[in-house]
């Protein structure tokens, strides 16, 4: 169910308001679905209904008045999200945006427990899990705005690698500071009494491009994405960061069609010595990972980061990855070994020579033959949308 998240700012109550769907505010139980305890507040106050784009419809029927804003509803009004609602004199709502969410109905939201993460975050819901724990979409209250929370749950019975990757991350994440194309982390928390760590990061509201790509996506607009993702990663490098797990589930793309880069999980600082990586422990993820980074993760490159780039640009283009073999293992063997990947025009006939040729040198077997930058790769990409698609050369988010 689409709903509008409203909250109070009296008590701190979330509700949602489902869209295209009316509830009734006002002071009665008997009468409204959702109760504001104010005496400048009528029984039956004012009903509300959730817009497609995140605001309110709002329909006054009070003896006190309704205003959104400085400006006072006349019969019906529309409030935009993070407007405030004010019911009466004083009683105020603020509206927080659209929230998708097949399991929630029409009234309190209630999470599951714990509701509340630390002083001034609220969880709404669970949107993932992985091996670096949970993702909840959130409400930041001191900010007064969404935000996403990475929680190492059971962290006290986490192994000090774990613990100290996840610091790591937040970390070099965090070292990226306001760039558009990268997901800010905010804050680095403990939940008291389990000592487990948690972080809070920038909501992105929209989807991965793994997402996208099982949807269906434009060539045009896959490559665009890849592009802003080069441009993200080159960010990254240039402020001494290796992200080392490129893929499309990391790439996001907000409603507004900017694309984020996230998920810095298993991230090195290109000037760390050693990093967090255990002997023989392969991190990334198979078909995206350069033979080097499967022989030994340790050692890797910016080079590596170029690669993944150019597997992900691949599966955009092809819905395949750039391996050979009948298993998992074999395909690992066949990167490690340098046998020639397949081209793209293999499976694309009508391939740009440009497109493929990009393609083809991220995904060359020595690190060296590869772009020397992913900005490189950024631009040729961006070259080829000037002359093929140059309604998406817009930049939307940054350089």
């Amino acid at each position: 169910m689409r709903s509008v998240l409203i909250q109070d700012l009296q008590q701190g109550r979330l509700t949602f308001c489902p869209v295209g769907r009316w509830l009734m505010l006002g002071r009665s139980g008997r009468l409204s679905d959702v109760v504001c305890k104010d005496q400048h507040v009528s029984r039956a106050h004012c009903r509300v209904r959730g817009r497609p784009d995140g605001g309110l419809d709002i329909e006054d029927q009070s003896q006190f008045g309704t205003h959104v804003g400085s400006q006072t509803v006349q019969k019906t009004a529309k409030a935009k999200p993070s407007q405030i609602v004010t019911l009466g004199t004083s009683y105020a709502l603020r509206v927080i945006g659209l929230l998708d969410d097949d399991s929630s109905q029409a009234g309190l939201l209630e999470p599951e427990p714990p509701q509340r993460l630390g002083a001034h975050i609220i969880l709404l819901r669970e949107v993932g899990r992985g091996g670096m724990g949970v993702v909840y979409d959130s409400w930041d209250d001191q900010r007064q705005q969404r935000c996403a929370v990475k929680w190492l749950r059971e962290g006290g019975k986490a192994d000090a690698e774990n613990i100290g990757r996840f610091r790591q991350e937040a970390e070099l994440q965090g070292r990226m500071g306001d760039y558009p194309g990268i997901v800010k982390i905010y804050d680095l928390g403990v939940v008291m009494g389990s000592g487990e760590l948690f972080c809070v990061m920038e909501f992105v509201d929209g989807e991965s491009l793994l997402q996208k790509m099982k949807a269906g996506i434009e060539r045009a607009e896959g490559v665009r994405i890849v592009a802003r993702a080069a441009r993200a990663t080159a960010y990254a490098h240039s402020q001494g960061v290796l992200h080392r797990d490129i893929k499309p589930g990391n790439i996001m793309i907000t409603s507004q069609g900017q694309v984020r880069l996230t998920d810095f999980g298993i991230a090195r600082a290109l000037d760390a010595g050693s990093g967090r990586t255990m002997t023989g422990i392969m991190l990334g993820t198979p078909g995206y990972m350069a033979p080097e980074q499967i022989r030994d993760a340790k050692s890797v490159t910016p080079a590596a980061d170029v690669y993944a780039l150019g597997a992900t640009l691949y599966a955009v283009l092809t819905k395949k990855l750039p391996m050979k073999g009948k298993n998992l293992v074999e395909a690992l063997r066949a990167v490690m070994n340098g046998e020639v990947v397949i081209s793209p025009k293999e499976y694309l006939p009508d391939l740009d020579p440009v497109l493929e040729a990009a393609c083809m040198r991220s995904l060359a077997f020595n690190p060296d033959e590869r772009w020397g930058d992913p900005a490189l790769l950024a631009t040729e990409l961006e070259r080829w949308l000037k002359h093929h698609a140059p309604q998406l050369e817009v930049q939307l988010d940054g350089p």
